[in-house]
Formats: structure tokens, C-alpha cells, sequence
């Protein structure tokens, strides 16, 4: 259904875009019967070049090598994506901060969600963001009726691609893997954040204090609650922060009437996310373990710390005393703790 001059809206949800082939996409993809299944796994899908996607980078022979660096792929546009991130000599700078980029759509989509004029506010609650596309997420994730219940376990969503991605969980299916280590995870954006981050080459540093990564979304995101000037504050207690999300996680964590309980012990927990991780202590799962030794943990973050702090070989030091630590977060943490000039209260 068409609305205005650019405009198409979903009559089925809260979907608008200015694209009619998004349109027919989204449609397909969420509100379809149709189901493509992939032969030699459990994976399942609504969209067909999802699934000829997954059996080319999860069950394909070919592969594709970067004659630059090591970089090798199952997938082409991996490897196209990767020779423009990697090694393209143009850059994209905006004029009004600090991000940079290779691609001319990222800093485009950047410039319209940090700095354009224009807001979107939500009809029900105080939510205004400057992306559309943020704002359709927040009325289906928060004000939305309908529910998508998991048959496997309690899991229950309003959005349905929730639903789909938890679904595949229970299958075992894992999609997104590493082509340079044994990583993989069931989520693109993850898979993307860790080739950043443990094989990219860029460094980022921070200019008004010691802060350094390799991934530029944690250098912009560090800016912006330790040195923005803007605030965030909550309007039932003193809270203040400088981050959106804080203020969001804070008002849920401590404000929520709503209460979720386990039915094993008399846990209780204002998050849904606390609650199932609860339940998995109590059904003794471990999914994450270390390849060097027996160490094992139910989640992925104490896993990735064991493995830096006991089988990372870099070392990092102090510029200011002796502490020396072969984990950064470590180093960042004492730095900030013992020279840093801010104090941080927690609420």
C-alpha cells in the first residue's frame, strides 16, 4: 500500500519504507506461509536467497581468497565487502564527529540517524528517535498486542523474527562462522562486531584520554558517555547518564511493575533475559568451553575473559606504574580506576 509520494506502509504491522521492493521483501519474509528448508541441516527460512546464502557459506565448497592478506570466505560478497573495509584506499568523513568509513551507504545512514534534523515520536510513551526504522522496532517491540510463543519452551516475543531466530537456537543451527578462527554465532551483526575486533587491523584511539580499540562503534560509543555533553535523566529518581541505553536498562531494571519468576526456586527478576539465564543454571547447560583447557562457562563473556587473561600471549602496561596485564579490559579498567580524573557513581 502506497502512502504519499515515497512512502509504503505494511497494512499487516508498523513496517514503512520508500522502497516498494523492501516492501515485498518484508511482507514475504514476516507475514509469508511459504518456508524454505535447508537439506542438509535444520536451518529454516521464509526468504529463498537466505537460504541459498546459508548453503553457500555453511555447506559450500568453493572458496574465496583475498590476494591482499589471509582473508579467505565461502561467500563472494564477503569477500567483495572485505577488499572495500580492508584494503579501499577511499574514505568517508563526517563533518560533524569523529566517524569514519569505507562505504559511502554507512556514512550516509550514519549522518541521517546522529545528526539529521528530523525525529520520530512514539504516539504512546515518551520514545523519539531520529530513525525511522527505530521507531517501527520500538511499537512492535513495546506496544504491541500480539505474541509469538515458543511450543519448546517459555520463550514468548511480539516480534516474530524473534521468534525465528530463538527457534533456531533450540535446532542447534549455527549460520555466521569465522574464516579465520573457530568462532561462530547465530547472528550476522556479532560475527561482523568479532572480525573487527580480534582480526582487524585499524586502530582507533580515543583524543581526549587513553582509550584505544579496534572497532570504531566502541571508540564512538566511549565518546559519547564519557565526553558528550548531552544527558539523559530519569523521571522517577536522580538517575542521570549519558547514554540512551543505560537510561533505558536503568528505567527497566528499576522501575518495571512487571516481574518475571522461576518456577523451579523463588528467583525473581524485573529482565527476561536474567530469567533465562537463571533457568539455565538449573538445567545445567554449558555451551561455551575453552579449546587449551577444561575450563567451561554457561556464558560467552567469562569465556572470552578466560581465554585472554590465561591463554592470550599480548601483554599490556601501564604508562603510569607497574601493573602490567595480558587483557586490555583489564589495563582499561585499572587506568581509569587508579589515574582517571572522573569518578562514576553507580545508581
Amino acid at each position: 500500500m502506497k502512502h504519499g509520494s515515497d512512502e509504503f506502509k505494511c497494512d499487516k504491522c508498523n513496517f514503512v519504507t520508500n522502497a516498494q521492493s523492501y516492501l515485498l521483501k518484508h511482507i514475504k519474509r514476516n507475514h509469508g506461509s511459504e518456508t524454505f528448508k535447508c537439506n542438509q541441516c535444520h536451518f529454516v527460512t521464509k526468504a529463498k536467497d537466505c537460504l541459498l546464502r546459508h548453503v553457500q557459506r555453511n555447506h559450500g565448497s568453493e572458496k574465496f581468497k583475498c590476494n591482499q592478506c589471509h582473508f579467505v570466505t565461502k561467500a563472494k560478497d564477503c569477500l567483495l565487502k572485505h577488499i572495500k573495509r580492508k584494503h579501499g584506499s577511499e574514505k568517508f568523513k563526517c563533518n560533524q564527529c569523529h566517524f569514519v568509513t569505507k562505504t559511502k551507504d554507512c556514512i550516509l545512514k550514519h549522518i541521517k540517524r546522529n545528526h539529521g534534523s528530523e525525529k520520530f515520536k512514539c504516539n504512546q510513551c515518551h520514545f523519539v528517535t531520529k530513525s525511522k526504522n527505530y521507531i517501527l522496532h520500538h511499537m512492535e517491540r513495546i506496544h504491541a498486542s500480539e505474541k509469538f510463543n515458543c511450543n519448546e519452551c517459555s520463550f514468548s516475543t511480539k516480534r516474530k523474527l524473534s521468534l525465528l531466530k530463538h527457534i533456531n537456537r533450540h535446532l542447534g543451527s549455527t549460520d555466521f562462522r569465522c574464516d579465520q578462527c573457530n568462532y561462530a554465532t547465530k547472528y550476522k551483526k556479532r560475527l561482523l562486531t568479532h572480525m573487527q575486533v580480534k582480526h582487524g587491523s585499524d586502530e582507533f584511539k580515543c583524543d581526549k584520554c587513553n582509550y584505544v580499540t579496534n572497532a570504531q562503534t566502541y571508540l564512538l560509543r566511549h565518546i559519547k558517555r564519557n565526553h558528550g555533553s548531552e544527558k539523559f535523566k530519569c523521571n522517577q529518581c536522580h538517575f542521570v547518564t549519558k547514554a540512551k541505553d543505560c537510561l533505558l536498562y536503568h528505567m527497566k531494571k528499576k522501575h518495571a511493575s512487571e516481574k518475571f519468576n522461576c518456577n523451579e526456586c523463588s528467583f525473581s527478576t524485573k529482565q527476561k533475559l536474567s530469567l533465562l539465564k537463571h533457568i539455565n543454571g538449573h538445567l545445567g547447560s554449558t555451551d561455551f568451553r575453552c579449546d587449551q583447557c577444561s575450563y567451561t562457562s554457561k556464558y560467552k563473556k567469562p569465556l572470552l575473559i578466560h581465554m585472554q587473561v590465561k591463554h592470550g600471549s599480548d601483554e599490556f602496561k601501564c604508562d603510569k606504574c607497574n601493573f602490567v596485564t595480558n587483557a586490555k579490559t583489564y589495563l582499561l579498567g585499572h587506568i581509569k580506576r587508579n589515574h582517571g580524573s572522573e569518578k562514576l557513581k553507580c545508581d
